[in-house]
Order: C-alpha cells, then structure tokens, then sequence
C-alpha cells in the first residue's frame, strides 16, 4: 500500500503513514536514525507545478537558517540529506532533519483539558519559551519570522520531566537589518496576520510592513493560549469573511483585545479576557495588558520588541505568592511583589480589602504582614494560609460552567459533526470539573491541617507561658518571706523601715498585677483550647478521588476520539448496523460519566463549604481573642514590668541605705539597673555586720529581687511574642 511506503535518506528512514503535520507546499513525518533508531522529525517539500521554484526557495532557506540556529527555545537542526531510492541513488530535493518534539501548542489548545484555555503556570512557561526564542533569533541572527502561530511552536518534555517550548517552521522566515526595514511579499496564516499584511492578501498587492508583524502575530497566539479562542471571529469564520476580519482588525478601539460579529452583524468589543479563561485573577490584568499593546494595528501605539521583553520578564522573573485564601476558598495568586506596598495594593485589588484586615499563617505561626520580611517569609513559605478577622463561608463566585451542557441529538439519523462537537465539549467540562474537585479536597484538608497546627502552636506557647507565670509567683512568694522578718528586726533605721514597708505595698500591687494577668490568659486559652474542632465530612482519600475522575474522563476523551475517527472515515451512509450500535453506546457512555463528574464535583464542594462553615467560627474566636488581648494585655504587661523595675530599685535602695554608713565593698548583682538615688560607700566596716541575719536577707532579697525582674521581663517577652505573632 502506498500509505505504507518506507522512504530513507543516507542516514534516516520514515514512513509515509507516520505523518506529523501537512502544509501547503511540504509534509513532516516521524522518522528513525539508521544507526541508533533514535526518533526525529523529516520535513519534506511538496514539489508541485504550483509551487515552484519560489517554493523550494524557501525551503532551501530555512535550512540555510536553522544551520546556524542553537537555542533551546528553537526546533533544533539535525542534518539536511538528500532522499534515496531503494539502490542508493538520490531523488527528490533535500530532506530536513530536525528534533521531534511531542506536540504543537495547537494540538494541545484542541485537547478537552485546555478547553477553556491554559493555566497560569503553563501559560508563563510558554510565554517565557517564546519571548527568548524570538529574542535570540532577532539580536543574533535578525531574523523575522513571519509565521507565529500555535501549529509552529513546539512542546517537548525531556527525559528529566522539563516541559520546553520551541518555535519552528522557517519557511517564510527571513533576516532584516532592522525592526523598520520594510518588507512586502504577502507570507503567513490569515487568522494572525498582521492587518497591514491581510489588506495586501485582500486588495491583491503588496504594502510594506516591517518586523512589527511578528509582535500581532504573538498577541493573537497569545490569546489563543488564554481562552483557547481566536480574538477575532467574523461569523462564520476567519476564512469566509476576510474583509470583515480586516475591518475587525483595523477598525478595533484602542485597548479592545477580541471582538466578535453579534446576530444583527454589529461587532461586539471587549477589553476583558472571556469569564472562562483559567488564567488567575492575579495574571489576567497584565496579560490583558500586554494583549492590547501587541495586537494594535497603529505602529505608534503597538509595543515595541524591548517593552514586550522587558514586560515577560518582570512577569516570569519570579513565581507568584500563592496564598489559600480560606473564607473564599480559593487560591489567591499575587504577581511582580518586591515589596510590601505593592503586595497590599494588589492584594486590595483582588479582595477589595486591605491586608491588615486578614490573618495570615507561615511557617507554622500566625503574623501580621507589615514588613518586606514578613512578605519574604510569606513567599518562601510551603503553604501560606490566609483568613479575615471577620471570617464568613463565601464560596467563590469566579467558577465557571456553561449555564446549559449541550446534548446529544437524539434522533434516528446520527450527526457524526455534532457529536464530535459535544463530546469535545462534555470531555472539556469533564476535565475541568475534575480539577475543580481535587482542588476543593485539597482546599478542605489545607484548611483543617491549617487549624490544627495553629491550635498545636498556641497550645506549647501557652504551656511555657504558664510555666514561666508560676515561677514568678513562687520568686515573689520568696521575696515577700525575706521582707516580713527584716521588717520586724528593731536594729533597722526608720529610713529603711519606711523604704521596705513601701516596698511590701510594692509586692502585694505585682501580686495582685500577676494573679490578673493570669486570670486574663487563663480566659484567652479558655477561649481556644476549648473551641470543638469540626470533623471532616466523611470523603474517599484524594488518591481514590483522582483515579476516580481520571477514570471517567478517560472514557469520555475515548469517546471523543472515537466520534473523531468515525467522522474522517465514514459518511453517513457508511456506518453499519453494528457501528451504529457502538456508536449510540459510546454516546451513552459519555452522558453517564459526564453526570458522575458533576455529582462529584457538587459533593466535594459541598463538603468544602461545610468545613468552611465549621472552621469560620473558631478561626474568628482564636483571631478575635488575640486581636482584643493585644492591646489590652500588652499595655498591662508593660505596666506591671514598670512596676517591677520600680520594685527592684527600691529593694536595691534599701539596702544602700542599710549599709550606708559602713565602708565594705557590697557586692550587687551584676543585673542591677543602673538608676539608684544613692550609691553606696566603696567600703563597709566590720560593723556594718553586727547583726548577719539581716545583712544576709538583705542581699537575699536584693538577688531575688533581680531574678523576680528577670524571670517576669522573660514571660512578659514571650508572652509579647505570642500575641504579636499571632494578633497583629
């Protein structure tokens, strides 16, 4: 058979059948090495009268190009050979020989998963691929490519798991010397044409344009990749109205990114990416952006090459802040954050709420997020988790699903063209639905994880807080049985007497400052410790979960592929009995699995907003504790440290003033504050120690007013920590 045919270079062998894409004026197959049968890429000419030798031409120059090309964002170049016949000798014009990736872009934007688009992470990877292809063939080998698109851009994935983009298909390809040089033969695909090259293909001569076009061409796949939709849809196709794309094109305001024809033929503007691209709400307003400034047909307006490079690389410099945000249960994803000001403005942007209005969880601690190390933390952490103080169950609002799946026609005649059509689009929301799932079980479990932890964080800090309390008590215990019997001793001045009387009232006002500030944690711990934990809703694990959909979606894509295969190989008419069997089946098939998708999409979100309904009420309490406590506890704790400043230099006072007249060194502890009204002589005579039991409480006491001031300076300090930590 001819599809069969073996066909071979020097070097190389293919089949006929293995076909990987057709053009116009050549064909690109999957062939081997001779050698090692490692796989490559064999792109041949086409040779027709039609063609021509401007044809072979272009091809004879895309070699010549991509001889000299080595970029990993660019197809790279293997051999050029020429064909063989079976007995050695040459036929035919020269073979291309390049690397064989996986797939175009093209291909994966017609995959049900991509149905509304890519997401955020490969979106950048392309974006990031393409922008240093184009800039490595421009500043090194000025080079115009003249033919973007998503059929000409590759996808491969190496052995090590690396997803990699690369530009391919050179043909029309050609060097300038600069981004104002003009050009005017009429090459590329109408759908991204630049509108100043569709008016010559339209009015049938040639109008120079310069390298700018490749800049429309990017805004166009760029889209394309976004919504898995071109910008700009005349009805009933690009290719049937021509004109009325060039007039879309042309005629389009300044900052409108898509346009489609209405039913009364009017074009309906927008400057928003559809509601159902599943780009995050954080990237869509910068590629919004850089979507407009590339598709403008007015060379004064569009962007220039450097602020499109200069834009891709802010945005891909760095991966975004993902953050859960619990009471919306969605995830928050903030781009381009060098500082602080700039988290908060985009954070208000997105919420329309300023950040100190929510908690935010890193690292295992709750902390206010007010400085550039606080937002380094936040964006080096696993899995940062954030609340509102004033948290409330608010399930998102930004899902998007068609109002109405589309059906099967059930009648007696099949439609081969509107099945493959609502199979494509029930595989779509298949995939969709499933990512929706395993996200809101991965929502729920972050979010209990989340709660425990905090719980478990409090609940040590609280057990070395309360230890720290204790002993506190027990050094002032200490300190109150040194000053009873020195009161009581007869041999005292009345100077010292009065001093260590004020200095009894001193204790007794800590003890009671103590006994409240311990009652007053007492509470806040009460408060947590005994909020009731919600119980997850009863769920199979998220592994069974996956398998689960993967194993419905699969049986919906194998539908879709099979409708595929039987619309390019049958007519109506060629369908048998028995065809038409397996065909209803598979249809049946399609609508059961799309059901069981959907149920379990709404189950896994209803258990969601259960926990979110259980979790909202203890976040607020532990939040609202801490929050009310701060100010409060915090100024008492400050008070009582004054307090107990004032209590240490009185003790020291009346002991200068026990041994103020003797001339003995007293030594004091080395932690003894510096203000004191009266210090003491450098010597002490012998006596000054007539009576050494009160000499010997004296220094007793003055220690043990020292450590009281440590031990009680150490809780406040912890205890400072914990509430800033988790309240600010």
């Amino acid at each position: 058979m001819e599809s069969e045919r073996v066909r071979a270079t020097a070097h190389y062998v293919w089949k006929d059948a293995d076909t990987l894409g057709c053009g116009s004026f050549g064909m690109v197959f999957r062939g081997s090495s001779k050698e090692k049968g490692e796989p490559v890429a064999i792109k041949t000419l086409l040779m027709n009268r039609a063609a021509g030798k401007q044809v072979e031409e272009q091809h004879m120059r895309e070699i010549q190009l991509l001889e000299n090309i080595d970029h990993p964002n660019v197809v790279k170049f293997i051999a050029v050979e020429h064909e063989i016949s079976s007995n050695g000798a040459p036929i035919g014009t020269k073979v291309l020989v390049l690397e064989l990736a996986d797939t175009t872009l093209h291909q994966e934007l017609e995959r049900p998963e991509n149905m509304f688009g890519l997401r955020d992470e490969a979106f950048l990877l392309l974006l990031a691929n393409v922008a240093s292809g184009l800039n490595h063939l421009r500043e090194v080998h000025h080079i115009m490519h003249r033919d973007l698109k998503p059929s000409n851009i590759l996808k491969t994935v190496d052995a090590s798991g690396k997803t990699l983009y690369k530009l391919c298909d050179f043909g029309g390809a050609r060097t300038v010397i600069n981004d104002e040089e003009p050009m005017y033969s009429l090459v590329g695909t109408v759908e991204y044409l630049h509108p100043t090259i569709h008016e010559g293909v339209i009015r049938g001569r040639e109008k120079g344009y310069t390298a700018s076009c490749d800049l429309w061409s990017i805004g166009v796949t760029l889209y394309q990749a976004a919504t898995a939709k071109l910008p700009f849809c005349p009805t009933g196709g690009v290719r049937n109205n021509r004109l009325l794309m060039l007039q879309m094109t042309t005629r389009k305001p300044m900052g409108a990114i898509s346009g489609s024809q209405t039913g009364d033929g009017m074009i309906s503007w927008s400057e928003q990416l559809p509601v159902s691209t599943q780009l995050s709400e954080g990237l869509r307003p910068r590629v919004t952006a850089m979507l407009g400034g590339l598709m403008e047909a007015r060379r004064t307006e569009q962007w220039s090459y450097e602020r499109f490079f200069c834009e891709v690389a802010k945005l891909t410099r760095s991966p975004p802040i993902k953050l859960l945000l619990f009471d919306q249960a969605r995830y928050l994803y903030v781009y381009e954050t060098s500082s602080i000001d700039d988290f908060a403005v985009e954070f208000n942007r997105q919420l329309d709420a300023p950040i100190h209005e929510y908690f935010f969880w890193t690292d295992d601690k709750l902390q206010p997020l007010q400085t550039n190390a606080h937002l380094s933390e936040l964006s080096s952490a696993d899995h940062p988790f954030c609340f509102a103080v004033d948290t409330q169950c608010k399930m998102p609002t930004t899902l998007y699903l068609p109002r109405s799946r589309p059906k099967f026609e059930e009648t007696d005649v099949v439609d081969l063209s509107g099945d493959v059509e609502v199979a494509k689009t029930l595989a779509g929301l298949a995939h969709f639905s499933s990512e929706e799932t395993l996200t809101a079980a991965e929502m729920r479990t972050s979010a209990l994880s989340t709660f425990s932890r905090i719980r478990a964080a409090f609940d040590a800090k609280s057990t070395e807080i309360e230890r720290r309390i204790d002993e506190s008590k027990k050094l002032w215990t200490a300190m109150r049985r040194q000053i009873d019997p020195i009161i009581k001793c007869s041999s005292l001045s009345e100077a010292v007497g009065r001093h260590l009387k004020q200095c009894q009232g001193s204790a007794e006002t800590i003890r009671k400052e103590l006994s409240a500030h311990e009652a007053l944690f007492g509470q806040m711990k009460t408060q947590v410790m005994t909020l009731i934990v919600p119980c997850p809703p009863a769920t199979v694990p998220r592994e069974q979960l996956a398998a689960r959909l993967a194993r419905s979606t699969k049986t919906i894509d194998d539908a879709w592929m099979q409708f595929r295969k039987e619309k390019g190989l049958f007519a109506q008419s060629s369908l048998t009995v028995h065809e038409l069997h397996w065909h209803r089946i598979a249809k049946e098939r399609v609508k059961s699995e799309s059901k069981v998708v959907i149920e379990v999409m709404k189950e896994e979100k209803s258990r969601l907003k259960q926990t979110i309904a259980q979790l909202a009420a203890p976040f607020k309490t532990v939040a609202t504790a801490l929050d009310k406590l701060n100010d409060r506890f915090l100024s008492e704790i400050q008070a009582t440290a004054a307090m107990i400043d004032a209590f240490q230099d009185g003790i020291a006072q009346v002991v200068l003033e026990h041994f103020s007249d003797d001339h003995e060194t007293l030594s004091l502890p080395a932690q003894t504050p510096a203000p004191v009204v009266r210090k003491p002589s450098a010597v002490l005579p012998s006596s000054a120690f007539q009576e050494p039991d009160i000499n010997a409480s004296m220094k007793d006491l003055l220690t043990e007013a020292t450590q009281f001031r440590e031990m009680t300076q150490q809780t406040a300090e912890l205890m400072k920590s914990m509430l800033l930590q988790s309240a600010e």
